[in-house]
Formats: C-alpha cells, sequence, structure tokens
C-alpha cells in the first residue's frame, strides 16, 4: 500500500455510511493514511425532486458543510487527515471513477441488506463491488475491534480465488494479523478428496507462512450441498478473532449488469464481520506464485 495512500469512504448521511466513516478510522490510523469521504449527488435522487434547479447550489453547498462537518469530528477523534469531496451522477460510477483517479488503496462502503427487500445486497454496493479496481469493504453492522486480529479466507482453491491470498498477505503484515484459511467440501468420507484438498491447502500455509504471516488451515464439512456459505460464516463467528473476510467476486463483463455471484453476495449480505470483496484481475499472473 506504499502506493496507495487514501481510503474512499463514500457516504450519503445514512446510518451504514456514518457506520463505515467510523470503521475507517480505526483502519486509516493503523495504516497512516488519508480518508476520503465522497458524497454523490444524483440528478434523479431524492433531493432532487425536492428542489428545483436554481435551488442546486445552495443544496450541494448545505452537503459540502455537512461533509466537512464529519470530516471534522473524524479527524477530531483518530488525528487522520479526512478531505471531502462532492461529485454529481450516478453514484456507483462516480464511486468506482474517483477511486481511481486518487489512487485508493480500497473503498469503505455499509451495505442495505437489511432493508425490505432483503433479497440482494444495495444496488449501488452490488455495482460498486464488481466494477472497482480496488478491494471493496462492505460493512452491515459495528465491528469495534482496534485492528485486524485475523483475516478468514475462504478458498476453493481454484486459480482466481488464490488471487487473494496476496492482498490477504498484504492486509495481514500492516496489521500483524493472522490468516485462517479455509475451504468446504461436502463429505469427509472420501479420503482421496480431503487428501488433496489437505495437500493443497498446506502448500497455500506454507506460501504464507514463508512470508511470515502466522497461518493456519481448516477443511470444513458443509451440512447441505446447497450452499456452504453458512458454514464459512459460522467459522468465522465461532473464531472470536476473524476481523475481516476475504472474498473473490465475479467482474461485472462476465455476467449481466445486476448479476453477482450468489455465494459472493451472500457472504456480504449476512456476515456480521467485515467483507473484502476483490474481482479477479490478471488470473494467469498467478502462477508465478508456485501454488
Amino acid at each position: 500500500m506504499e502506493n496507495r495512500k487514501k481510503i474512499l469512504v463514500p457516504i450519503d448521511f445514512s446510518e451504514k455510511s456514518l457506520l463505515a466513516l467510523e470503521q475507517t478510522n480505526i483502519v486509516a490510523k493503523t495504516l497512516n493514511v488519508e480518508i476520503v469521504l465522497l458524497y454523490v449527488h444524483e440528478p434523479t435522487g431524492i433531493f432532487s425532486k425536492m428542489f428545483s434547479d436554481q435551488d442546486e447550489n445552495p443544496l450541494i453547498e448545505n452537503i459540502q458543510k455537512r461533509l466537512n462537518e464529519f470530516a471534522a469530528e473524524a479527524n477530531h477523534k483518530s488525528g487522520v487527515f479526512v478531505s471531502t469531496m462532492v461529485a454529481k451522477g450516478r453514484a456507483s460510477t462516480k464511486i468506482t471513477e474517483i477511486a481511481q483517479m486518487i489512487n485508493a488503496g480500497f473503498i469503505v462502503m455499509g451495505t442495505n441488506s437489511e432493508d425490505q427487500f432483503n433479497e440482494t445486497i444495495g444496488g449501488t454496493t452490488h455495482r460498486v463491488v464488481r466494477r472497482a479496481a480496488c478491494p471493496v469493504i462492505t460493512l452491515n453492522q459495528a465491528h469495534h475491534f482496534n485492528g485486524i486480529r485475523s483475516i478468514l479466507l475462504p478458498l476453493d482453491l481454484s486459480l482466481e480465488t488464490r488471487q487473494k491470498v496476496s492482498n490477504a498477505i498484504e492486509m495481514a503484515r500492516y496489521f500483524k494479523s493472522k490468516i485462517h484459511v479455509v475451504s468446504v467440501l461436502w463429505s469427509k468420507n472420501d479420503e482421496q478428496v480431503v487428501f488433496k484438498l489437505n495437500a493443497q491447502l498446506n502448500q497455500v500455509v506454507n506460501f504464507i507462512s514463508e512470508r511470515g504471516i502466522d497461518c493456519k488451515a481448516e477443511l470444513i464439512e458443509a451440512k447441505k450441498e446447497s450452499s456452504h456459505i453458512p458454514e464459512i460464516i459460522s467459522y468465522a463467528n465461532e473464531q472470536d478473532d476473524i476481523d475481516l473476510i476475504m472474498i473473490m467476486t465475479q467482474p461485472e463483463n462476465s455476467f449481466i449488469e445486476f448479476f453477482m455471484d450468489s455465494d459472493a453476495q451472500d457472504v456480504i449480505r449476512y456476515s456480521k464481520i467485515p467483507v473484502m470483496s476483490i474481482v479477479p484481475r490478471e488470473v494467469g499472473m498467478i502462477q508465478q506464485h508456485g501454488f
């Protein structure tokens, strides 16, 4: 993260976005990086319907004033430098564009998964997770530990998901964290499958351990073949020291615009622990890691 000194926090003054700012304060203080607060004014949003065109400038000025107040409060709490930006356009588009413009290390945002239509994560969050060039950390609720004690790394041992390993190592180094590697299988009765998975998991553990990170691996047996997400989330909650879950998401150009891999979406929706989502890029480069 040497060349990425900023964390982007999109804020719309909702409870979830303010929660994201609160939690980002902890991370930014530990990493000694700047927070950038971003409000996106959407022309079709609720504020635009309430005001005429001639009232838009005072509206933006009021939004900027509120942003500055939150920035000053965050700075007072943590000593972290907090800057503000107001952009106009579609929220998801502007968030990803500005993240690239400021070379953000990652984006931190709240989710809307507890809304009355609780079938998917919020639309803006959904699109940002799939479009962003940097990792996106999503939060469902407060998670107050001061730092990241352990990172949970669920792997299916494909090349794409193993791309998460380098990101986990980077985060673990900054926070002096442990890494828990887990893989889910439907049954432990097939000794050949178990042997193969254990061998591959040990390879990943050795790769991480050789880089100075405390790491352990475990196979989890799923109770149902329909989904392994409940087992992963239960495992994370049972460990008592997991402060971040890393997942791989589908890139947007792989499927239609409003589709994201259901497993990734379920982790974001149901996890009480912050989730870092990473879109796989340059998959061929993973083979250089040697596992």
